[in-house]
Parts: structure tokens; C-alpha cells; sequence
């Protein structure tokens, strides 16, 4: 295969592939606003019984422009990896993320394992050029959310 080929059906691999993740064109959510983020992730999971980590990619004006589940776990816990985290991120060319997930017990505290995640993602994105904004939990049943930007550990 000539370099000309492997160039146009790697192109047309990555279009493919970026198609899936859904773009936002309706309310322009802005990533000052953690309580925006927060609604419209309540808006995507519902009355969820079980754990879902997102990702939302921001364009170079720090506005949402994608959204992708990354992992649905159980109850309590999900299993998420920040290579799983950054695939949406850099197929669709965004400058920064914001990830989020949902706790079914409506408790928004972070656990251990939430500050863990958050710290690991962080490091991955800084050495990408891809920095993680914020990590947002919010909690079913619940209008409350917890910002990890707000509260220190980003």
C-alpha cells in the first residue's frame, strides 16, 4: 500500500470514527458554569441506577462541544482509564475536557477512588495538551453537584 493510500484511509478511519461521538448543537454550555455541566449531565443519565463517566469536550472558547459515555459500572463504581477518556477528546480535535459521572446513592462527596481517577486524568491530559477543566459529580434525586475545580483538587 502506497503512503498516499494509508494516508486517505486513515483520514477517512478517523471521520468514521468521530462520528459517533455526539456533537452539541443545542444550548451552548459554557465551562465556567459547573452547574450547567451538571444539569445537562442529569439531563443524559436520568433516574440511573447505576454509575455513568462522561467526558465533554470544549472547543478553544472553553464551550462544550462534545459529549461521549465513556463507561456505565454498577452501583457503585465504574471502571474508567484516561485512554478511554481522551479517545473522544482528541478524534474530534478538542482543546480541553471536562469529565463527569453520577453517584445512584445521590451523595456527591468524591470517594477515594474519584480524587485517584480525577489526579491520573489530569496528569494524562497535561502530558497530552489536553487539560482536564474540571471533574463534576452529581448525584440522582439530587440538585447538589461537587466540582473538583471548585473544591481544590484541580
Amino acid at each position: 500500500m502506497t503512503a498516499t493510500k494509508i494516508k486517505k484511509s486513515s483520514s477517512l478511519y478517523v471521520r468514521e470514527l468521530t462520528t459517533k461521538y455526539k456533537t452539541l448543537n443545542t444550548e451552548r454550555i459554557h465551562v465556567s458554569d459547573p452547574g450547567k455541566v451538571a444539569n445537562f449531565i442529569r439531563e443524559q443519565i436520568g433516574e440511573e441506577n447505576r454509575e455513568h463517566f462522561s467526558v465533554l469536550g470544549i472547543n478553544t472558547k472553553n464551550v462544550v462541544v462534545i459529549y461521549h459515555n465513556v463507561s456505565i459500572g454498577t452501583v457503585d463504581q465504574s471502571i474508567v482509564h484516561p485512554r478511554e477518556v481522551f479517545t473522544a477528546a482528541l478524534l474530534s480535535g478538542c482543546s480541553g475536557i471536562i469529565v463527569t459521572h453520577n453517584h445512584p446513592s445521590g451523595i456527591v462527596a468524591p470517594s477515594k477512588q474519584d480524587i485517584e481517577v480525577t489526579r491520573r486524568i489530569s496528569e494524562a491530559g497535561k502530558v497530552m495538551g489536553i487539560p482536564l477543566v474540571d471533574h463534576i459529580i452529581v448525584g440522582f434525586d439530587n440538585p447538589e453537584y461537587y466540582s473538583m475545580k471548585e473544591n481544590g483538587y484541580l
